[in-house]
């Protein structure tokens, strides 16, 4: 039982790091990086390329990208979508590094 609860004690620890940190990551103020306003301009729906436009362009346009922030940016608002996806990223970040 000792040697069990040894072991997991430190694993939760990391945990509860790993979502402070990316809570703070998350809930900072948006504008201060530099690509906060294009990655809302995403979520927003502002920067979508047409299909009929080129279909070169829409394959090399990162097709995954888009689609994620099209449908993140019409379930919440732009600026929660990206608050959420940092918090997700981080996260996920965090914890494959461990």
């Amino acid at each position: 039982m000792y040697y069990y609860l040894n072991k997991t004690f430190p694993n939760i620890f990391y945990l509860i790091i790993f979502m402070l940190i990316s809570l703070t990551l998350s809930l900072r103020t948006i504008f201060i990086a530099s690509d906060d306003i294009s990655y809302l301009q995403h979520f927003g729906g502002m920067l979508n390329i047409s299909t009929t436009e080129n279909i070169l362009i829409n394959l090399l346009n990162e097709p995954l990208w888009v689609s994620y922030t099209s449908m993140m940016g019409n379930i919440f608002t732009p600026e929660s979508a990206f608050r959420l996806t940092l918090f997700i990223s981080t996260f996920i970040f965090l914890f494959a590094l461990s």
